[in-house]
């Protein structure tokens, strides 16, 4: 670390002292951590906020007395802009508590369930990855020098704005931050949106089909869960099961979804970078392909793909992003068509829903 240089001030917050003492060992460990202090509940966890103004926070979910969501409610109703990951276990909390955390505000979580005791280093690898990807602007640095730099421009837009009015396919990918992006953006599109939707979120296995029946209660569209072999149809939005790739494939009656294994040895699966190639295959210009918020590179080959082929590529704005990771590779790479904040692409899809017109007859 440069002189100057401060580090990142992290709160832990866990019943066990165990916990806390472990993830306190991890985190000082590496360089440009540190941990601010701990606390042992939610009541607690709040008042070391408040006196503390920690970089980010990490929140155990199941604690005695006020428990972590309820400390995230209050954190996030005070403190909007202090990130929060949250641990918790999908065996012992269930998915649809993870799921309500992030809804309140949490932008990313580690599944507790998924280590072994003896496995905790990985748990903390886990760990001090994503509280990196929460740093708003990354690890604290020096102020800037007194003349900013410009800001990076948005890519061009092509003639007559960048989506497709006869598309087949609409395809978004997300990492963190995904889960509130993607109800928001899928809250505001309506029950006759003339596109089918396939959707890839990076999440443990046991959490999706809770994710897709979330959306599902809130979106004016059909959200599921896929299976495969499903018609892939206007009005549904189709979200990819952890632990399988999501493609698609030409049956008599038009596309249809499948559920694939390969490639193997994938960081993620299932992967945007797959989706994409997949529909780049199938669909050729009539795809488009969207990149929000998330940790990483995946989506940048995949949008390669769909950008040989004519389909146009949408990367989220860095101002509306939990993390500007997956977007940023995408712009970079040269292979944004449109850089558009979360509400912009939403204000943009149901543009082009309008001007498509109610082609199909899906929704509920």
């Amino acid at each position: 670390m440069s002189p100057g240089e401060r580090k990142a001030r992290v709160l832990v917050v866990d019943d066990s002292t165990f916990v806390r003492k472990a993830l306190r060992k991890v985190l000082e460990a590496r360089p440009g951590l540190t941990v601010a202090g701990e606390a042992g509940d939610g009541r607690e966890a709040v008042e070391m906020v408040a006196s503390l103004q920690p970089d980010v926070v990490t929140l155990d979910i199941q604690m005695p007395g006020m428990d972590g969501l309820a400390a995230l409610r209050e954190i996030k109703a005070r403190w909007p802009h202090v990130p929060v990951l949250v641990l918790a276990s999908a065996s012992s909390n269930g998915p649809e508590v993870v799921l309500e955390a992030l809804s309140l505000g949490a932008f990313d979580f580690v599944d507790k369930a998924r280590f072994r005791s003896m496995d905790f280093q990985l748990m903390g690898d886990e760990v001090v990855e994503k509280v990196r990807a929460g740093i708003p602007g990354g690890l604290p640095a020096p102020p800037p020098p007194a003349l900013p730099a410009p800001p990076r421009p948005r890519p061009p837009q092509r003639a007559g704005g960048p989506l497709g009015r006869h598309a087949e396919a609409l395809c978004i990918g997300a990492s963190t931050g995904g889960p509130p992006a993607l109800q928001a953006l899928l809250d505001r599109l309506p029950a006759r949106f003339p596109f089918p939707i396939a959707i890839v979120q990076h999440m443990p296995v046991g959490f999706t089909a809770a994710f897709a029946e979330r959306l599902n209660q809130t979106s004016s569209l059909e959200v599921r869960e896929a299976r495969g072999g499903e018609a892939f149809r206007p009005g549904c939005a189709f979200v990819a099961p952890a632990g399988q790739h999501l493609v698609f494939s030409r049956g008599d009656a038009g596309a249809e979804l499948a559920l694939s294994a390969e490639p193997a040895g994938l960081t993620h699966v299932p992967s945007v970078d797959v989706l994409f190639a997949s529909a780049a295959e199938t669909f050729g210009s009539r795809a488009i392909g969207v990149v929000l918020t998330g940790m990483g590179s995946d989506g940048r080959e995949g949008a390669r793909a769909l950008s040989a082929r004519g389909a146009p590529v949408v990367a989220e704005a860095e101002s509306s992003c939990a993390v500007y990771g997956m977007p940023r590779a995408v712009v970079e790479a040269g292979l944004a068509s449109a850089v558009w904040t979360l509400e912009e692409i939403g204000t943009e899809l149901c543009r082009l829903s309008a001007g498509a017109g109610a082609a199909g007859t899906g929704g509920r």
